[in-house]
């Protein structure tokens, strides 16, 4: 079997890579860099291509004889800031990037027999009515990444309507871990490094999100495109509502500090209160889910201090 991971060498894609090299894929990377890294693709016999998705010579010669494409790419300027923050300071080149990367992929798709799985996301649903949010719930982005995303998730249900195309949607909710080198548990742990006594975040932290380790997120993305889902919209995440600030409290245990955490108050647009998955889909696939949040934590802070220069030393006990 032979796979295209597009944005393979970022956070969630070079964890995808490993699952399928452990289930035997030949697998080829596309990825630009613009914030991924090549440091990620240490795990195995992995092809790479630096590329953009929106050259379409370019996924065309890639998908060469490819079972299956998956579409991780997305708008990412640069390696520091939240993406749903990037994209509502230039909305254009987020749709650009997202809508012209998966039509190229289902023409190229249309014509070699490929399938596709697009890596969509919990954004699409805006602050939904009630949680836990299923897939057959409102569709109401509250921000540009969401909108560009939901019209990608149109693309492939058309494709596989009006072309037969094998399309899959899985709709990301909190990803974490290893290489994540942006967001919530980033951010915390980098400003711990600075000053073990304060920690000043943004939002009120009693946001609620639905946290999933990243392993657990790329072994969902390979069971769904084993699926039966066509074009159909998949929640990718534990089913489990947690609140912000008992994350970062869990986070600051895990390291061995107690620093005073203050909230700001405020956050960017499009940020929503309260989100957590209906799981009930994903659960009907072979997928099971194999890490807690409190070990993904552990993991997590584990991968900080081994690859981030002057790591959080754990067992540190700060007093407020």
């Amino acid at each position: 079997m032979r796979a295209l991971v597009l944005g393979g060498a970022g956070f969630i894609g070079s964890h995808l890579v490993e699952v399928l090299l452990s289930e035997a894929y030949d697998v080829t990377v596309v990825d630009d860099l613009s914030s991924g890294s090549r440091g990620n693709l240490t795990m195995g016999k992995v092809k790479f291509i630096k590329g953009d998705v929106k050259t379409l010579s370019l996924i065309e010669k890639c998908s060469k004889d490819c079972d299956v494409i998956f579409d991780l790419a997305a708008f990412h300027p640069n390696i520091v800031g939240h993406i749903m923050k990037q994209a509502s300071l230039d909305p254009a080149s987020d749709a650009v990037e997202t809508l012209s990367g998966i039509i190229n992929v289902l023409e190229v798709a249309r014509k070699t027999n490929s399938s596709v799985v697009l890596a969509s996301t919990a954004a699409i649903y805006g602050e939904p009515l009630r949680n836990p949010v299923s897939e057959s719930a409102i569709v109401a982005p509250v921000s540009a990444y969401g909108v560009s995303k939901y019209c990608a998730e149109l693309y492939c249900k058309l494709y596989h309507e009006q072309y037969g195309v094998k399309t899959f949607i899985g709709r990301i909710f909190n990803s974490y871990g290893p290489r994540m080198y942006k967001y919530l548990l980033f951010d915390a742990m980098c400003k711990i490094r600075q000053n073990h006594g304060r920690l000043k975040l943004l939002g009120s932290g009693e946001e609620v999100r639905d946290f999933i380790f990243v392993k657990d997120t790329a072994n969902a993305l390979y069971h769904l495109s084993q699926s039966d889902y066509f074009a159909e919209p998949v929640n990718i995440g534990t089913g489990i509502g947690a609140k912000v600030k008992e994350v970062v409290r869990l986070l600051c245990e895990t390291i061995g500090i107690e620093p005073d955490v203050e909230f700001s108050g405020t956050s960017w647009r499009g940020n929503v209160n309260a989100i957590f998955a209906d799981i009930g889909r994903l659960k009907s696939t072979e997928w099971r889910q194999q890490y807690t949040l409190k070990q993904g934590i552990e993991l997590f802070a584990l991968w900080f201090n081994q690859q981030v220069k002057q790591p959080v030393q754990p067992s540190l006990k700060q007093a407020k």
